[in-house]
């Protein structure tokens, strides 16, 4: 299944990393900063599925196999925010506009801010996390008609303080296979 995805990227400033591989059926985010701003990169893989019939109950499924690091830390009243998102949406070739937009894992959204003179922190770092996970949406698929259904993750952190300063830092990073993607019907 992984020859037919198609690869699909965007980064604001500076990630470290946002790529997408569809002949692996891979794709991977970084993004990190320090002390004033944020970062934001999304990858992901779509597959088109052609509908023969109508169905009410059209089921579009992708198995995921990941592993993420992410961390967020703050001084002195300062803030920082780590977040991931990783999401199914489906396109309507006939309807022309998306049909399915479902939120899955892995995801999370977390942020810190220290009171005081001292460090606060969260994240999985250094370990980091990983598994393998299911996610699935439904859409009404009408007859005869293409749909073009994405698997993609969207990382994010922003941090306060004086740009490059030690005030506050985050780092999201995933890596994500999708072995498979699945369309059927309960």
């Amino acid at each position: 299944m992984a020859s037919s995805f198609l690869p699909k990227t965007w980064c604001s400033s500076q990630p470290l990393l946002a790529q997408a591989d569809a002949s692996a059926g891979t794709y991977d985010l970084a993004v990190q900063g320090f002390g004033g701003g944020g970062s934001e990169a999304a990858a992901g893989l779509g597959t088109w599925f052609f509908s023969t019939r109508a169905n009410q109950s059209q089921r579009f499924a992708a198995l995921l196999d990941y592993a993420d690091l992410w961390w967020a830390s703050a001084f002195a009243g300062y803030f920082a925010k780590s977040a991931l998102m990783t999401q199914l949406w489906v396109w309507g070739v006939t309807e022309n506009q998306w049909v399915a937009r479902s939120l899955g894992s892995p995801f999370w959204k977390d942020s810190i801010a220290s009171s005081g003179g001292g460090w606060a922190e969260i994240g999985d770092f250094p370990t980091g996390e990983g598994g393998r996970i299911s996610n699935e949406t439904f859409f009404s698929a009408a007859p005869n008609s293409w749909y073009l259904c994405w698997v993609w993750s969207d990382a994010d952190i922003y941090t306060s303080g004086a740009q490059g300063s030690s005030s506050s830092a985050a780092s999201t990073q995933v890596s994500v296979s999708v072995p498979f993607v699945v369309f059927g019907n309960l």
